[in-house]
């Protein structure tokens, strides 16, 4: 919701009108929530319409858009099982509207038993980058992955990880989404254009739910357990 009401606001430089609508529909025989998110502003062209989910896609100006906000809409609603669309027109504003299932009032089902973490060390000792600004924050990861035999190397913005990784060999990039300057979903751009697939893990304290936009994400704070999970995965 945040994402899309910060759109609104860059799409209505003017001034205008924000407004938000719930609605119940039935959609495939099961109810759903229906959230419109519509703005009175400068609208968009039908090329672009079909363009806006896309991670990295962005028509604002350099410095002011990473491409990544919608992209990581569309990823939450869609891990949720919901549908988001939108209909626009250049001029004539924008009105977004996420489908959400409702869940049925059955009993829940018992959770099952989560698997227990593998304690065996990486294999091959990989090389991992650590990208994050909190000190405390970015020694504790470096400090689990070469507990587990990783070679770890540290950096704290995202222009130095960018700049390690076009002149050294990476196995993984765990990066922090939000640091000052380059930010983590901007230097993971230009890590895409420099080494396409350089697996890259995210991390941030602003939780979404599912991997977004295709793209690993773990939310702070994240278990020990977890982190090496996610990262033999990745290696893998």
């Amino acid at each position: 919701m945040l994402n899309l009401a910060l759109n609104a606001r860059d799409a209505m430089p003017d001034g205008g009108t924000l407004t938000l609508a719930t609605a119940l529909e039935e959609r495939g025989g099961k109810p759903h929530l229906v959230v419109h998110v519509t703005d009175t502003g400068t609208g968009m062209s039908e090329e672009v319409r079909r363009r806006i989910f896309e991670p990295f896609f962005t028509t604002k100006e350099k410095g002011r858009g990473t491409g990544m906000g919608l992209a990581l809409v569309h990823g939450t609603i869609h891990a949720h099982g919901g549908a988001i669309d939108v209909t626009s027109r250049e001029g004539e504003g924008a009105d977004f509207r996420l489908a959400l299932p409702l869940l049925p009032p059955d009993p829940e089902a018992p959770a099952a038993p989560a698997a227990a973490p593998s304690h065996a060390p990486f294999a091959g000792r990989p090389r991992i980058l650590v990208c994050d600004d909190e000190a405390v924050a970015r020694e504790a990861t470096a400090g689990i992955l070469a507990e587990f035999g990783a070679a770890v190397v540290t950096c704290d913005d995202g222009a130095a990880a960018v700049a390690l990784a076009q002149k050294e060999p990476f196995a993984l990039v765990v990066m922090d989404v939000n640091m000052p300057g380059l930010s983590g979903t901007e230097a993971l751009s230009a890590l895409r254009r420099h080494a396409p697939a350089l697996p890259v893990l995210l991390v941030s304290g602003y939780t979404f739910d599912a991997e977004v936009a295709g793209i690993p994400f773990l939310a702070k704070p994240f278990a020990a357990e977890e982190l090496v999970r996610v990262v033999r995965g990745l290696l893998a």
